[in-house]
Protein backbone atom coordinates (compact mmCIF):
# COMPACT_ATOMS: atom_id res chain seq x y z
CA UNK A 1 0.00 0.00 0.00
CA UNK A 2 1.06 3.55 -0.57
CA UNK A 3 1.91 5.84 2.31
CA UNK A 4 -1.42 7.67 1.97
CA UNK A 5 -3.49 4.53 2.55
CA UNK A 6 -4.58 4.32 -1.10
CA UNK A 7 -6.68 1.39 -2.23
CA UNK A 8 -4.73 -1.00 -4.46
CA UNK A 9 -5.88 -3.89 -6.62
CA UNK A 10 -3.75 -6.94 -7.42
CA UNK A 11 -4.97 -9.01 -10.38
CA UNK A 12 -4.03 -12.30 -11.98
CA UNK A 13 -5.37 -14.29 -14.89
CA UNK A 14 -7.01 -17.62 -14.15
CA UNK A 15 -8.63 -20.36 -16.19
CA UNK A 16 -12.01 -18.60 -16.48
CA UNK A 17 -10.95 -14.95 -16.50
CA UNK A 18 -9.41 -12.60 -13.95
CA UNK A 19 -9.33 -12.57 -10.16
CA UNK A 20 -8.42 -9.57 -8.07
CA UNK A 21 -7.92 -8.59 -4.45
CA UNK A 22 -8.31 -4.94 -3.45
CA UNK A 23 -6.92 -3.79 -0.12
CA UNK A 24 -6.90 -0.52 1.81
CA UNK A 25 -5.76 -0.10 5.39
CA UNK A 26 -6.18 -3.80 6.14
CA UNK A 27 -9.65 -4.17 4.59
CA UNK A 28 -9.74 -6.52 1.58
CA UNK A 29 -12.28 -7.37 -1.09
CA UNK A 30 -12.19 -10.12 -3.73
CA UNK A 31 -13.41 -9.80 -7.32
CA UNK A 32 -13.78 -12.04 -10.36
CA UNK A 33 -14.69 -11.31 -14.00
CA UNK A 34 -14.16 -12.84 -17.41
CA UNK A 35 -12.38 -9.69 -18.64
CA UNK A 36 -9.92 -7.47 -16.79
CA UNK A 37 -11.87 -4.31 -17.63
CA UNK A 38 -14.98 -5.72 -15.91
CA UNK A 39 -12.92 -6.76 -12.89
CA UNK A 40 -11.52 -3.25 -12.47
CA UNK A 41 -15.00 -1.76 -12.88
CA UNK A 42 -16.31 -4.07 -10.13
CA UNK A 43 -13.50 -3.08 -7.79
CA UNK A 44 -13.97 0.63 -8.53
CA UNK A 45 -17.67 0.33 -7.63
CA UNK A 46 -16.51 -0.26 -4.04
CA UNK A 47 -14.20 2.76 -4.05
CA UNK A 48 -11.45 4.41 -6.08
CA UNK A 49 -8.40 2.35 -7.01
CA UNK A 50 -5.02 4.11 -6.91
CA UNK A 51 -2.97 1.26 -8.40
CA UNK A 52 -3.72 -1.88 -10.41
CA UNK A 53 -0.88 -4.40 -10.14
CA UNK A 54 -1.01 -7.19 -12.74
CA UNK A 55 0.82 -10.41 -11.90
CA UNK A 56 3.10 -11.35 -14.76
CA UNK A 57 6.42 -13.12 -15.12
CA UNK A 58 9.47 -10.88 -15.26
CA UNK A 59 12.26 -12.12 -17.44
CA UNK A 60 11.99 -15.04 -19.82
CA UNK A 61 14.66 -17.72 -19.73
CA UNK A 62 16.53 -18.17 -23.01
CA UNK A 63 15.67 -21.88 -22.88
CA UNK A 64 14.19 -24.26 -20.35
CA UNK A 65 12.23 -23.23 -17.25
CA UNK A 66 12.60 -20.33 -14.81
CA UNK A 67 13.93 -21.42 -11.44
CA UNK A 68 11.16 -19.38 -9.76
CA UNK A 69 8.49 -21.50 -11.49
CA UNK A 70 10.18 -24.78 -10.57
CA UNK A 71 10.63 -23.76 -6.92
CA UNK A 72 7.07 -22.45 -6.64
CA UNK A 73 5.73 -25.79 -7.88
CA UNK A 74 7.79 -27.59 -5.23
CA UNK A 75 6.53 -25.31 -2.44
CA UNK A 76 2.82 -25.70 -3.22
CA UNK A 77 3.01 -29.50 -3.31
CA UNK A 78 -0.24 -31.05 -4.58
CA UNK A 79 -1.37 -27.68 -5.96
CA UNK A 80 1.58 -27.65 -8.39
CA UNK A 81 -0.71 -27.49 -11.50
CA UNK A 82 -1.81 -24.02 -10.37
CA UNK A 83 1.71 -22.68 -11.04
CA UNK A 84 1.97 -21.94 -14.74
CA UNK A 85 5.36 -22.43 -16.35
CA UNK A 86 6.59 -19.30 -18.12
CA UNK A 87 7.56 -20.06 -21.72
CA UNK A 88 11.15 -19.52 -22.77
CA UNK A 89 12.15 -16.56 -24.92
CA UNK A 90 12.89 -19.08 -27.65
CA UNK A 91 9.24 -20.25 -27.63
CA UNK A 92 7.96 -16.67 -27.67
CA UNK A 93 9.79 -15.71 -30.84
CA UNK A 94 7.55 -15.46 -33.91
CA UNK A 95 7.65 -18.34 -36.33
CA UNK A 96 8.98 -17.45 -39.73
CA UNK A 97 6.95 -18.57 -42.71
CA UNK A 98 7.56 -18.13 -46.39
CA UNK A 99 5.70 -15.20 -47.95
CA UNK A 100 2.30 -15.98 -49.41
CA UNK A 101 2.30 -16.08 -53.18
CA UNK A 102 -0.91 -16.77 -55.10
CA UNK A 103 -0.55 -19.61 -57.57
CA UNK A 104 -1.38 -19.14 -61.20
CA UNK A 105 -2.95 -22.61 -61.28
CA UNK A 106 -6.64 -22.65 -62.17
CA UNK A 107 -9.22 -24.09 -59.79
CA UNK A 108 -10.99 -27.05 -61.46
CA UNK A 109 -14.16 -26.02 -63.26
CA UNK A 110 -13.98 -22.29 -62.37
CA UNK A 111 -11.48 -20.82 -64.77
CA UNK A 112 -10.15 -18.66 -61.94
CA UNK A 113 -6.78 -18.89 -60.21
CA UNK A 114 -6.71 -20.95 -57.05
CA UNK A 115 -5.31 -19.46 -53.84
CA UNK A 116 -2.50 -21.91 -53.20
CA UNK A 117 0.73 -20.72 -51.67
CA UNK A 118 3.77 -21.87 -53.51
Amino acid sequence: MGSGGERVLGVDACKRGWIGIAIQEGVAGAYFAEHIEALITQAQADGPIAVVAVDMPIGLPDTGRRQADVLAREVVGPLWPSVFITPSAERCRPLTTPPHRPSTARSPGTGSPSRLSG
